[in-house]
């Protein structure tokens, strides 16, 4: 029986504009009362909220979201339940110290560029979704220590990067790596991640994953499609989250979503 439901938003719940479309927003809060819900996203809290509440998740007692790729969960009325470990500066000198890379560090409030070029800072900001959101300041690698807050990742323009294979190997040994629009190389503590996020909630609530069921689309959905049996596809995904999946439903901007609902609905919600 199916009684989690946890949705990635970009390329998933959400449409290419950003919205969740109609017919999904009417079907998940008519199942609601049945399941629960849970938004997975690489967004902060703030990104999240409005969704959450378009759904009426914010009134449920037991949805919770997971935020900025599994650094945070937070309870259905957006309290902070758990953090998990952020970067330090070591890791952040073994991150741009690898390659002269153009990178992003992205903390709760601000974003710090590295030889970054006007047009590179745009595109992060648009793969961040943070707009003007948060602070943006440019430093260099010799003034990293200048950064005096909690660092959640480090975004790397796959075009600065001279080996990308060979990069992206080294640093897989010790942290969580992310190919993200195929633009940007995403790189986390090991022990964040949306499954290891996911993994802590369920365990903690003797929840059993066969009673779950993900809907996502990118390589940073990964891990999940790897480890739970129910598992959906968007149209729009990538091949290797496609090679995975229990199911392939149609794309983010054709309501995909409730495709797959509908599957599992007929036997298990």
């Amino acid at each position: 029986m199916i009684k989690y439901i946890a949705l990635d938003l970009d390329g998933t719940l959400l449409n290419d504009n950003k919205k969740i479309l109609p017919g999904t927003a009417e079907y998940l809060k008519r199942i609601s009362d049945n399941v629960t819900i849970i938004l997975v996203s690489g967004r902060h809290l703030y990104e999240m909220s409005n969704y959450a509440k378009e759904l009426e998740l914010d009134r449920s007692a037991t949805s919770i979201y997971i935020a900025c790729d599994g650094q945070y969960i937070y309870s259905s009325d957006f309290n902070l339940l758990k953090s998990f470990p952020f970067l330090d500066l070591d890791d952040l000198k073994t991150i741009v110290g690898l390659e002269e890379c153009q990178a992003s560090i992205i903390t709760n409030s601000s974003n710090y560029y590295i030889n970054s070029r006007p047009q590179v800072i745009n595109g992060l900001r648009n793969i961040l979704k943070k707009g003007n959101d948060l602070r943006s300041v440019c430093i260099n690698k010799r003034n990293l220590n200048l950064i005096g807050e909690p660092i959640e990742k480090v975004m790397v323009l796959v075009d600065s990067v001279k080996n990308l294979e060979q990069y992206i190997n080294r640093l897989s040994i010790d942290y969580t790596v992310h190919i993200i629009d195929r633009k940007y190389v995403e790189v986390k503590k090991r022990e964040v991640s949306k499954w290891t996020a996911l993994n802590y909630y369920f365990s903690e609530n003797d929840i059993s994953t066969e009673d779950v069921v993900y809907f996502g689309d990118d390589d940073n959905d990964m891990d999940c499609f790897q480890n739970l049996s129910h598992t959906v596809a968007m149209g729009n995904a990538i091949d290797k989250v496609k090679k995975v999946a229990e199911y392939i439903v149609d794309s983010n901007n054709e309501g995909g979503v409730v495709q797959g609902l509908r599957m599992y609905k007929e036997t298990q919600i």
